[in-house]
């Protein structure tokens, strides 16, 4: 397979939208960056993404991706003011990517997504057989297009008003590709070439942001249902034999209940103990609270493991979310998806205490759902399903609903299949995680076996 090298140029300081690359957008916490390295990590014809930024909170976030196609170049400030010609990027481009062929795209075009780039990338090397020596995405514009003086796309002096459908056509260009070979860049000093085949996108697909309302539209666009920036596809559920179900995050919404729990419990020994706690509770989500408090007393308070100590935070944890679990919302769709896999079992596998799962889930009339058992702390999920599939109560194929980098990690040791659940997740830049690690993502429950991300 051909491969390009992607130019992504990002600056620090925009005029028109303050922190347009990476402010909120949508549903996306870190913005049109976090949209656009998704798209184009999934694209099997990128072998690397060069993201060249001035912008601090730009590189930190990408750099915290770990994605082995992702390239971060910290650009100097004269080629990051708003006077940087796109002639002197033309030269940045070539010295971060020297050989092979460049595709020079940008985070404001969040509509063109991964299958697109696909296609772009193809229909390119396609062209280059056919006499061609670059490509340009653009904008077709079918209407009466004037100067100050005259029509420019068709003749009055023939019909002074034409149907548009003969009208003939014009490119828009819409900055979403240029691609072409870095012989171009360094022999033209130019992101196209003498011969550019322009590659015309839809108006959602084409669609840039460049003022305040179109980051409100392309907002709008998204909210709407209209246009998506990934692609979606169904997942059937009726191959597996086994269900195995995360509690907090994924059965409940509980999540929030428990940072704040572990917060709550470390206050005695100081705020800054309280919040690592917490930090290191939302940064090992699935993990048991009874290796969360052996971390707070042996590596936060650098203390030897009292077990007397340690059953006094267990029980004041406890306290502190039991009567909250029997209140918070459980997962919408849980009986109708029980209902479309009566021939799975179903099973609970969860970091939570399993003395007070059981209690929780009796109590709410929802432990008639798993048939093969609900099971949590002091053993690790890992011990769990290893058990379970040995006493054949998790039988294959099977798969595993979590919320959290462990329960991946944990479905994967088993042999599991996986599908992340994101509504109540509390990983962060879960979106490009997902995709880095080519896992399945569903919003919740009530969506599962429509549509995966």
């Amino acid at each position: 397979m051909k491969k390009v090298s992607v130019f992504l140029p990002c600056r620090k300081g925009s005029e028109r939208v303050p922190k347009k690359n990476i402010k909120p957008f949508a549903d996306f916490e870190n913005g049109l960056i976090a949209i656009k390295l998704d798209q184009l990590v999934q694209v099997e014809s990128v072998s690397n993404i060069v993201l060249s930024t001035n912008d601090e909170e730009i590189l930190e976030y990408a750099q915290g991706l770990n994605h082995p196609k992702i390239q971060t170049h910290k650009r100097i400030e004269s080629l990051s003011t708003s006077q940087t010609s796109t002639d002197q990027l033309v030269g940045h481009a070539l010295e971060l990517i020297p050989e092979g062929h460049i595709l020079w795209t940008h985070v404001t075009s969040p509509f063109l997504n991964g299958q697109t780039y696909e296609e772009i990338i193809s229909t390119y090397f396609n062209k280059l057989d056919r006499g061609y020596d670059s490509l340009m995405t653009t904008n077709l514009i079918h209407g009466f297009l004037w100067n100050e003086a005259a029509p420019i796309n068709y003749d009055r002096a023939l019909e002074k008003w034409p149907r548009t459908q003969t009208l003939a056509p014009i490119h828009e260009i819409n900055s979403g590709v240029f691609l072409a070979s870095a012989h171009i860049y360094r022999e033209l000093q130019d992101r196209i070439g003498e011969k550019t085949y322009l590659y015309p996108l839809d108006k959602i697909q084409g669609f840039d942001i460049d003022w305040e309302d179109d980051f409100k539209i392309a907002e709008a666009i998204i909210q709407s249902g209209i246009g998506a920036v990934c692609k979606e596809r169904a997942l059937d559920l009726s191959a597996y034999q086994t269900l195995v179900f995360d509690c907090d995050g994924v059965v409940l919404n509980s999540n929030k209940i428990k940072t704040q729990a572990f917060y709550d419990v470390a206050i005695v020994y100081g705020t800054e103990a309280a919040q690592t706690l917490k930090d290191y509770h939302v940064q090992n989500g699935g993990i048991s609270r009874y290796a969360k408090f052996e971390y707070l007393i042996t590596e936060v308070l650098k203390k030897p493991l009292e077990k007397n100590e340690l059953q006094q935070l267990l029980e004041s944890f406890s306290h502190e979310v039991k009567q909250a679990l029997m209140t918070c919302e459980v997962a919408e769709g849980l009986g109708e998806l029980r209902a479309k896999t009566k021939h799975a079992k179903w099973l609970i596998v969860s970091g939570s205490d399993q003395a007070e799962l059981r209690e929780v889930f009796a109590a709410r009339g929802l432990e008639h759902y798993f048939d093969s058992g609900i099971f949590g702390s002091p053993d690790t999920k890992d011990t769990i399903l290893e058990r379970e599939l040995s006493n054949n109560s998790i039988t294959k194929s099977a798969l595993f609903l979590g919320d959290s980098k462990y329960d991946y990690q944990a479905a994967k040791l088993a042999g599991l299949d996986f599908v992340f659940l994101t509504d109540w997740t509390e990983v962060n830049s879960w979106k490009l995680w997902c995709v880095g690690q080519k896992i399945k993502a569903v919003n919740a429950i009530k969506t599962l076996g429509v549509s995966s991300r």
